[in-house]
């Protein structure tokens, strides 16, 4: 549970996140139409029930990977010499702000646990607003998507195609050019659930 918000939200856990996981098997930003904001870059924690938890062991490091991509270097547990590294490119569509973060190629052997293996080709997606207090972010809720497809089978809402393997997976298999025009419009309102990060102190 706590994997698929990290991968979904630039690195992090969320405790009440759904433990659904919700992953697509096509790019939202393609490389080349990624643009970095320096803002992005430090190093952030979440909140928890409107508490900062900055005296945890979990928090991430976020830099500038390259000119198209982030790195998102995740520490927990206060074991710094197995960190898990993700990648994540920036776009802005609709107005909003997204990011799409996948697994750095080098990291999947690292990812033991089958609950949380995944293919590398697989990416995730979270919607960013800034406030005065820090980021909130937002990622697609799996229990609203599970209320639109049975387990083993596949579905269509507002042009965004998805299937059901497991009780437990939803997967988006929508081109890149629909999911664009899907979380630019209205509908993506609906699907995307909250959560907040601050900068560590």
């Amino acid at each position: 549970m706590r994997m698929r918000f990290l991968i979904a939200v630039l690195g992090f856990g969320l405790s009440s996140v759904a433990c659904i996981r919700t992953d697509s098997l096509y790019p939202l930003v393609l490389a080349e139409d990624s643009r970095l904001d320096e803002s992005l870059v430090g190093t952030w924690v979440e909140v928890r029930q409107g508490k900062r938890n900055d005296d945890g062991e979990q928090y991430f490091v976020v830099e500038a990977a390259s000119e198209h991509e982030y790195r998102i270097t995740f520490i927990s547990g206060g074991d710094e010499e197995k960190p898990i590294v993700l990648m994540a490119r920036r776009q802005i569509l609709g107005g909003k702000e997204y990011v799409d973060v996948h697994v750095d190629e080098e990291q999947i052997t690292l990812l033991k646990d089958p609950a949380l293996v995944f293919s590398r080709s697989f990416h995730a997606f979270a919607r960013i607003q800034r406030n005065e207090d820090g980021l909130l972010v937002q990622v697609l809720d799996g229990q609203v998507l599970g209320e639109l497809v049975e387990v083993g089978e596949s579905a269509e809402w507002n042009g965004l195609r998805l299937t059901r393997p497991g009780e437990h997976d939803i997967l988006l298999i929508s081109g890149t050019s629909a999911l664009q025009k899907f979380f630019a419009s209205r509908h993506a309102d609906k699907v995307l659930m909250p959560g907040m990060l601050v900068r560590k102190k």
